[in-house]
């Protein structure tokens, strides 16, 4: 930028001092004469032919310019570099706002993401807590039916030893009636023998 600033003024300005010059050296006229008494010139030139007898005024001139242009260059310069600067300036803070920018929209975007996956891993948790808590409840339900099976199993066992103790005790008894009986028997056998004896002596 600053070039091309530079380039220009000095483009333009060269342009104008030529067009000045121009037309100023289209003016002068520059003669010689043989003798200070002579009446009629015997050289004459005019324009840019001048500048060879005028050289020394013509260096003076330009270094005159000199004086003025490079310091006028200079400001230009000067101003240039701080356009330039200021330009560079506001180049940097845009793209380091758009850096902030972007960088914000990628956090947000983090934050968004780290929120989305803490409710999944939370979801999660609570899915495995339920699935944990249904599975105490369903083995408490099957310890405590368990329970309930060898109550019920302990108390069939006795219902049984009671009923075969009964049985036992049932058949003992028969067994005592039994034996009774027959010797009920056996005695009466005798006694109806003994009657059929007497009988048979009397």
């Amino acid at each position: 930028m600053r070039w091309l600033i530079l380039f220009g003024v000095i483009a333009a300005s060269m342009w104008l001092g030529w067009r000045f010059l121009d037309d100023y050296m289209a003016l002068l006229v520059w003669g010689m004469k043989d003798t200070p008494d002579a009446q009629t010139l015997t050289q004459a030139v005019t324009g840019w032919a001048t500048l060879k007898y005028t050289w020394p005024s013509a260096l003076a001139g330009a270094l005159a310019a000199a004086v003025v242009i490079v310091p006028v260059l200079g400001f230009i310069s000067k101003q240039a570099a701080k356009i330039d600067s200021e330009h560079e300036i506001g180049r940097l803070r845009s793209q380091v706002a758009s850096e902030r920018d972007n960088a914000n929209q990628a956090m947000a975007k983090a934050k968004n993401e780290l929120k989305r996956d803490i409710e999944r891993l939370r979801a999660f948790e609570e899915a495995i807590l339920a699935r944990e808590t249904s599975v105490e409840n369903q083995s408490r339900r099957i310890e405590e039916h368990q329970a309930e099976l060898e109550q019920w199993a302990s108390s069939k066992v006795m219902e049984a030893e009671h009923r075969t103790a009964v049985a036992l005790q049932r058949a003992e008894n028969a067994e005592k009636d039994a034996y009774k009986s027959k010797v009920k028997i056996q005695r009466a056998s005798g006694g109806y023998a003994r009657l059929k004896a007497k009988a048979k002596d009397a």
